[in-house]
C-alpha cells in the first residue's frame, strides 16, 4: 500500500484521469440502470401492487393479458383460492381538459381485494365512476371532474385517487366491470373479462385455463423481457469496458516502469510486493471512481425530467459498485505476469 500510494501522489495526472473514466463510466452504468429500473417498474408496477399468487388466463392467449378471453361465469371453476377476483382491461386515451393521456383502465368487482388503498375521495359506487392515479392528478385530473376515454360517449367521474400505478408504463385507473366493457364498446358482453387474479392455493377445472405465477405473467407483458434484457447487456458490457481500460493502462503503465521495477527487485523487493502495490492501486481507482459514479448520479437526478421513468434500486446499484470495484482489480491482473518477467539485469540497461 506505501508504494501504490508513493505512486499515486507522483502521476497524480495519470491517474486522476483513470479515476475520472472509471468515474464517467460507473455514472454510465448507474444512469442506465436507473433507467431500466423505471421501465420496468413501469411496466409491471400495478401487478406488483396486487400481490397476487397466481394469474389466470384463456389458454389460447399466449399468456397476454389482452389476448384473453374469458367471463364471469369462470370464477366458478376456480377453487381453493383465498381470494379471487376478475379484471377486464382496456387500453384507451383519457381525455382531460387540455391533453389525452394514454391510459390502462381496469375493471373489477368493486369490492375486490386488488384496489388500491385510496389517498383522497372514495371507491367506487356507481355505474361510470372512476378511481384514477396521483399519476393522472400530476396531468391535470381532479376530483368529481367528468372525462371520457376514446370515442366513448359516456361521460365517467372521478370519485377517488390513488398512489402512482403504472400497466404497460401507462397509468391505470379503475372502474367496475361493466363501465369498463361499456366503454370498450356497446356490443361488448357486461360478463367479460380477461383474467381472474387469486391468492392462495389455486386450482381451476377445464382445460380453458392457463394458470401463471407472478413473474412468468410480468415477463410475457408485450416488451417487458426484450426491454430488461437489452438494458442488461448494455450494463455488462460496460462494467467490461471499465475492466478493459483499466486494465490497458495499467499495462501501459507497467512496460514503462519496467527499469523501476528492475531496481526494486535488484534491491530485493519481491514480486509480490510489487503486485500487492499494483492490487492497492487498481483497488484505490476502482473505489473512487465508483464514488464519483455516485457523485455525478446525485447531481443528475437534479435535473432528470419528471417524465423520465428513472427509479433507484440501492440492492441492485451496490452489485454493480461491486462489479466496478472488481473490473478494476481485474484490469490490474493484466500486469502481473510482466511484472513477473522482469529481469533486473535487462530492465536497468
Amino acid at each position: 500500500m506505501f508504494l501504490a500510494i508513493r505512486e499515486l501522489r507522483h502521476e497524480k495526472l495519470r491517474y486522476v484521469m483513470l479515476i475520472v473514466i472509471t468515474g464517467l463510466i460507473a455514472w454510465m452504468i448507474f444512469l442506465l440502470a436507473g433507467l431500466a429500473n423505471g421501465l420496468n417498474t413501469g411496466m409491471r408496477q400495478v401487478v406488483d401492487q396486487w400481490r397476487p399468487e397466481k394469474i389466470i388466463l384463456s389458454n389460447a392467449a399466449n399468456k397476454n393479458l389482452s389476448a384473453s378471453h374469458l367471463s364471469l361465469s369462470d370464477l366458478t371453476e376456480v377453487k381453493e383460492a383465498t381470494n379471487k377476483t376478475a379484471v377486464v382491461q382496456y387500453s384507451g386515451a383519457l381525455k382531460l381538459k387540455q391533453s389525452k393521456i394514454n391510459v390502462s383502465f381496469l375493471g373489477t368487482p368493486r369490492d375486490a381485494f386488488i384496489l388500491p388503498k385510496l389517498t383522497a375521495g372514495r371507491q367506487v359506487e356507481h355505474r361510470n365512476e372512476i378511481i384514477v392515479s396521483q399519476g393522472l392528478v400530476q396531468a391535470g385530473a381532479k376530483l368529481n371532474q367528468l372525462v371520457k376515454i376514446g370515442n366513448n360517449q359516456h361521460k365517467l367521474k372521478i370519485v377517488g385517487i390513488y398512489q402512482t400505478s403504472t400497466y404497460g408504463m401507462a397509468p391505470t385507473i379503475y372502474g367496475d366491470i361493466q363501465t369498463v366493457n361499456a366503454t370498450i364498446s356497446p356490443e361488448t358482453s357486461k360478463n367479460s373479462i380477461n383474467a381472474i387474479v387469486t391468492r392462495g392455493g389455486t386450482q381451476t377445472d377445464g382445460a380453458s385455463f392457463e394458470t401463471l405465477s407472478k413473474m412468468t405473467f410480468i415477463n410475457n407483458i408485450p416488451g417487458y423481457t426484450a426491454q430488461n434484457t437489452t438494458l442488461s447487456l448494455m450494463i455488462d458490457f460496460l462494467i467490461v469496458i471499465a475492466a478493459a481500460v483499466i486494465g490497458i493502462f495499467m499495462y501501459v503503465l507497467t512496460l514503462q516502469k519496467k527499469a523501476m521495477f528492475g531496481i526494486l527487485k535488484a534491491q530485493g523487493v519481491a514480486s509480490n510486493v510489487i503486485i500487492k502495490s499494483l492490487i492497492a492501486q487498481s483497488l484505490i481507482i476502482g473505489v473512487l471512481g465508483m464514488l464519483l459514479g455516485w457523485m455525478l448520479l446525485w447531481v443528475a437526478t437534479l435535473f432528470l425530467p419528471t417524465a423520465m421513468p428513472f427509479a433507484i434500486d440501492y440492492v441492485r446499484f451496490m452489485e454493480y459498485s461491486i462489479a466496478i470495484i472488481v473490473a478494476a482489480l481485474l484490469g490490474g491482473v493484466v500486469s502481473f505476469r510482466t511484472i513477473i518477467g522482469v529481469d533486473p539485469v535487462v530492465a536497468i540497461q
